[in-house]
């Protein structure tokens, strides 16, 4: 196993090594020996013919759109929200901007705290 300054220096010599390898946590591996994630059944791929967002990209944004309005209406800023939660502002930013995605639990710990009912949210989530 290399150090990584040893790594950085390679890297700079040959910069395509960046291009060949892929980032994984704590290793870089190269491109071609990343597997490929399974096709779930049922599941809704991306149409890049005409570049259109599908439904999984629509539904990000309305639920972003939802904690946004929940947020703001419990009269709360991002960053006091953090603070209740424990967490950077950055957090707060990243899932509602979409960049990141939050788990169930996540939601319904959010939801506490800004005093949302996480079923009611969901629900109007659904309707959209």
């Amino acid at each position: 196993m290399t150090n990584s300054k040893s790594a950085i220096k390679r890297v700079a010599k040959e910069p395509s090594l960046v291009a060949r390898h892929v980032r994984c946590p704590g290793r870089a591996v190269p491109a071609d020996r990343v597997p490929a994630l399974p096709a779930l059944p049922g599941a809704i791929e991306e149409d890049v013919s005409d570049g259109a967002a599908l439904l999984p990209a629509r539904a990000q944004s309305a639920f972003s759109a939802l904690m946004i309005k929940a947020r703001k209406t419990a009269g709360l800023t991002q960053h006091e929200l953090a603070r209740r939660l424990d967490k950077p502002q950055s957090f707060i930013a990243k899932y509602e901007g979409g960049e990141r995605r939050i788990d169930v639990v996540e939601f319904v710990t959010i939801c506490r705290a800004i005093g949302a009912n996480p079923v009611k949210l969901l629900k109007a989530l659904l309707k959209v």
